[in-house]
């Protein structure tokens, strides 16, 4: 440092010197002399105008250029020096003005030489090297101080161009400024103990910084102004700093081998107020703190570009403005610490992909309230979200206009929040207005992965290996001292006491792969959590869930949770009321092949996971519930259904009761149907899907209510008379003796349960298919057994057999009409000749 101080005080007193010889000097001497010293330097230099005013200190120099063989000089369109001289006696250089205009200097760096305006600092530095170590191994006994004032200055029009060279010129760049003004001036009071005032402002204009070669500006400001500053070595501060605007374009530099990426932006204003810096010599002299009352910056953005598929992809980031009020104190850097007892407040903060035109994100408003930080824990009083947009929604994307984001809210809430490394704790969680789109394409995949995937796409895929194997081997090291016990860190609980969704909050469902394409809504959402807690993973955290379900349905539900947990654990109990199955038909027709015509349900829910293992009660109640098959749909041309590649419609297993007569035999006399579905098994298995659920489950319970119901009224022999069909339930045929129509009594018993449940259920209908058989032809022909020849009739004794099975079937329907059934509801089918069964004929009946 001492040597610093010496060097410094050389080169003032080298100026002193050098401005002293100016005075005295006629200007002539003095322009031979430079334009002589140059010369040798191998520069041809030039004045125009020289003057120096003796009285009044002042020195003026119009014109003055110079370049070297190659074309590297420099140029002073002019220079005004106006320095008082008396104060010089009492070691004070007061300078009253200075004013530089059109100063222009060319410096080329060399691999063992930098040329400066076309002079060689690795020449003129070896000779002064040795006179310097000369004067500084001189010891003195006293180091004279000196003070500076400097009234006035003024430049203009600078330009300072840089290029390296090696084989081949590298990088040429030039700065420029269109001004610098000092007003109010500086005043240095001690150059040892160095001390800076400056109780006005210094103003900068019109910088530049341009590559030459690509004819690019990689940045421009257009003005910077420093007020009221006042440094010492002790300490300091500043009153004010303000950035009009700073632009960035066409930078292009190698990150991390992830191949090129250019960066571009800017913004309008940037002002910082009441800045103090000051060092911390009592506790540790390398440490600092800083604080400032205030800080804005307004109008950024900023473009990071890449090549993807050959293609430039910019990303871009930008904001309105970000604004910290009531000041911000940083009371130690080493062991840092940040206190903001007012707010930070970021405006108007977007994040677009300009190649694909997608807005990645949006936010109007982030406010942070009474931060404090510390090295191990963070404490905020409050945040705040306002209108959140996540992942704008890609042109081909879009099956409705009106969800245009993927997911939003339009406020977040989060109050008195505490962080530290093994806990993060908040008091409330409030959403407002949250509005999320679950969007399944035709392809059964999910558009926002594939948009994700598009957006994090790499550009190099040879520097996107060698970036993922540097991460294996990271991830080898991390588990591996991870797997060390004595580095192993426990996982961060979050502790929150109150967590609510509400305030408009909605889930939108796009489901296109399946037909008709399901769009629905669930609105009006209100979900409350209490007491979530990972520290107490057993201790339960209730919740309350409403929403509306479509137009007119509405869900609510009252659960018991354990989200920490290894396994999943959940108590839920619930109710769905009015919910509308006429837009979900598509499923329905997947599952178990049958079109909803019409139908809402109201249904209970209880549920419990208990590690991992379901066990479900489900209760529904089906109003107007009508289905129609698959192939009468297509028939009638009254539905959109999936077909098969050789045209015919998807039907699923025969089962042993099918689904639309098994419907009508449920039905009350109000037209609800009630049933039971019970659902267990491990979370995650096959068997707990929709389609599971409703094909066989639904299958199963809906036998199951049937076969309970009707076996007690004596129609249905569970054991044999229930017989697999797609289309109708077949009950034990009825028997009749040979060449007899009349009923017996057990006749009448069975007829009697038909005609009572036909009366119950109006909207069945049963037929009877009577039959005569080879004992019946036996009987006509007063046979005892069949010819070994067979039988030979003839047609009027082949007409008598069908008018005795005609005479059957009327019989039938006639005692069934007089026991209270309808007349529509007995359908008789054509008689039919069984010649070839020996036994006693059969009436089949089926529903």
């Amino acid at each position: 440092m001492p040597l610093l101080k010496k060097v410094f005080i050389y080169s003032i007193s080298a100026l002193l010197v050098l401005l002293l010889l100016l005075i005295t000097l006629a200007p002539p001497i003095v322009r031979w002399a430079v334009e002589d010293w140059l010369q040798d330097e191998g520069v041809e230099a030039q004045f125009d105008h020289l003057s120096m005013t003796l009285g009044l200190g002042r020195i003026e120099i119009v014109g003055l250029r110079g370049e070297d063989a190659q074309a590297r000089g420099f140029g002073l369109d002019e220079l005004i020096l106006d320095v008082e001289l008396l104060p010089l006696m009492s070691r004070r250089i007061v300078i009253e003005q200075v004013e530089v205009n059109g100063l222009r200097l060319d410096v080329v760096t060399q691999p063992d030489d930098m040329i400066v305006g076309g002079l060689s600092l690795a020449k003129l530095s070896a000779g002064d090297e040795v006179e310097l170590e000369q004067e500084v191994s001189k010891e003195e006994a006293v180091v004279e101080d000196w003070a500076v004032e400097l009234h006035r200055l003024a430049i203009n029009n600078v330009k300072l161009c840089v290029a390296q060279e090696a084989d081949v010129v590298e990088t040429h760049h030039c700065i420029a400024l269109d001004s610098l003004l000092l007003e109010g001036g500086i005043d240095v009071p001690s150059l040892q103990n160095i001390q800076v005032n400056l109780p006005e402002s210094v103003v900068l204009k019109g910088v530049s910084v341009t590559d030459k070669l690509q004819q690019i500006t990689l940045l421009a400001l257009s003005k910077l102004a420093v007020e009221s500053l006042h440094y010492e070595a002790a300490g300091g501060g500043l009153d004010g700093i303000v950035l009009d605007e700073l632009s960035l374009s066409g930078l292009e530099q190698d990150i991390s081998d992830l191949g090129l990426m250019s960066v571009s932006g800017g913004f309008e204003s940037f002002q910082l107020d009441g800045l103090s810096w000051q060092p911390d010599n009592v506790l540790d002299p390398q440490d600092w703190g800083v604080t400032f009352r205030g800080f804005a910056i307004k109008a950024t953005k900023f473009c990071a570009t890449k090549l993807v598929d050959g293609k430039s992809d910019p990303q871009c980031l930008g904001f309105e403005q970000l604004l910290i009020d009531g000041g911000l104190s940083v009371p130690s850097v080493n062991e840092l610490q940040v206190e903001m007892p007012g707010t930070l407040t970021l405006s108007g903060f977007n994040v677009e992909d300009q190649l694909y035109q997608l807005g990645v994100m949006s936010l109007d408003e982030l406010n942070l309230k009474a931060l404090n930080y510390q090295t191990g824990g963070l404490t905020l009083d409050q945040v705040v979200l306002n209108k959140l947009k996540l992942l704008e929604r890609h042109e081909a994307m879009l099956r409705s206009d009106s969800i245009v984001y993927h997911g939003g809210l339009d406020k977040l809430q989060l109050n008195e929040l505490a962080w530290q490394p093994e806990v993060l704790s908040i008091d409330t969680v409030n959403v407002g207005g949250l509005d999320l789109l679950l969007h399944r394409d035709e392809q059964a995949t999910l558009p926002i992965i594939r948009l994700l995937e598009l957006l994090l796409k790499k550009a190099d895929p040879a520097a996107s290996e060698v970036a993922d194997q540097q991460l294996a081997s990271q991830d080898v090291t991390s588990s591996e001292e991870a797997a060390t016990p004595a580095e192993a860190r426990p996982a961060m609980a979050v502790i929150i006491n109150q967590f609510t969704i509400g305030e408009g909050s909605k889930l939108s469902v796009i489901d296109e792969d399946i037909q008709p394409v399901l769009v629905q809504t669930l609105s009006d959402l209100q979900l409350h959590v209490t007491s979530i807690n990972g520290q107490q993973p057993n201790k339960a955290s209730p919740a309350k869930l409403s929403a509306r379900m479509g137009e007119f349905g509405m869900l609510r539900v009252k659960a018991k949770t354990w989200p920490f947990r290894e396994k999943l654990n959940l108590e839920l109990q619930g109710e769905i009321d009015a919910f509308d199955l006429l837009p979900f038909t598509g499923y329905l027709e997947q599952a178990i092949g049958y079109q909803v015509q019409s139908g809402q349900l109201n249904s209970e829910l209880d549920v419990s996971v208990e590690e991992d293992m379901v066990d479900a009660d489900v209760n529904l109640e089906l109003n107007k519930f009508e289905l129609l098959a698959l192939e009468k749909a297509l028939r009638q041309g009254s539905a959109e259904v999936r077909v098969s590649a050789s045209g015919e419609a998807q039907e699923t297993e025969s089962s042993a009761l099918p689904i639309g007569l098994a419907l009508n035999l449920l039905k009350d006399d109000n037209g609800k149907i009630y049933l039971e579905l019970p659902v267990s098994g491990p979370v995650g298995d096959p068997s707990l899907s929709f389609s599971y659920v409703v094909s066989v489950v639904m299958r199963k319970a809906m036998t199951a209510a049937v076969m309970n119901y009707y076996a007690p009224l004596g129609i249905l022999n569970i054991a044999s008379g229930l017989m697999k069909s797609a289309t109708e339930l077949r009950f034990e045929p009825m028997l009749f003796d040979p060449g007899q129509s009349s009923l017996t009594g057990f006749h009448r018993d069975r007829l009697r349960k038909m005609a009572q449940l036909l009366s119950e259920k109006s909207q069945l209908s049963l037929s009877f298919c009577a039959s005569a058989s080879g004992a019946d032809a036996l009987s006509i022909l007063q046979l005892p057994a069949a010819p070994e020849a067979g039988l030979v009739l003839t047609l009027e004794q082949r007409e008598e057999l069908r008018v005795l099975a005609s005479e059957r079937g009327s019989v039938v329907k006639e005692n069934l009409l007089e026991m209270g059934a309808g007349s529509a509801q007995v359908v008789l089918c054509q008689p039919d000749l069984a010649l070839d069964r020996f036994e006693p004929a059969e009436m089949e009946v089926s529903l």
